[in-house]
């Protein structure tokens, strides 16, 4: 599949980067349709990039908690570590992230059974536990909205506001 080889979905971020409207929304429109990428969907879900490390403890931009669910010490990640996952350096990148993420904290009832809808709750609960709430807010207060077009990103500004 397209979306799940690495070296496709690089390219289709390359062509939403060169900021050539009708490239910009075909390669949107594209990569809106196929499936979502696999590998980014499963570090979201898994928050794996941001799981405690050895290399990173005590650091001076972590603080120390603990899972509510499993009780495992947990680490309040860096800026720099959530960018892993979630990179604000990159608008379309980070806007497709911020989808998958919007997904996964999103419970219809409706479509989803129990055990879903729990996956979800501690899902959310892992996510904010390890900062994830900070990153957005650090995003949204240090990022550069005007440079948010329709045109660069197609849909962006809705994104945003949700």
């Amino acid at each position: 599949m397209i979306s799940n080889r690495s070296e496709c979905f690089d390219l289709l971020f390359g062509l939403l980067n060169l900021g050539v409207a009708d490239i910009t929304s075909a390669s949107w429109s594209l990569l809106t349709q196929v499936p979502v990428n696999q590998q980014l969907l499963s570090k979201i879900r898994l928050l794996d990039e941001v799981a405690p490390s050895d290399d990173i403890v005590n650091s001076a931009a972590s603080k120390v908690g603990s899972h509510a669910i499993s009780g495992q010490p947990l680490r309040h990640m860096s800026q720099m570590e959530w960018s892993q996952i979630i990179d604000p350096n990159g608008i379309h990148k980070m806007l497709y992230s911020l989808q998958l993420v919007n997904q996964l904290i999103t419970i219809n009832n409706e479509k989803l059974n129990e055990a879903e809808i729990q996956e979800r709750f501690d899902w959310r609960q892992r996510f904010l536990e390890l900062g994830g709430f900070d990153h957005l807010y650090f995003i949204l207060i240090t990022y550069n909205f005007d440079a948010i077009d329709d045109g660069v990103a197609p849909g962006g500004r809705q994104i945003m506001q949700r």
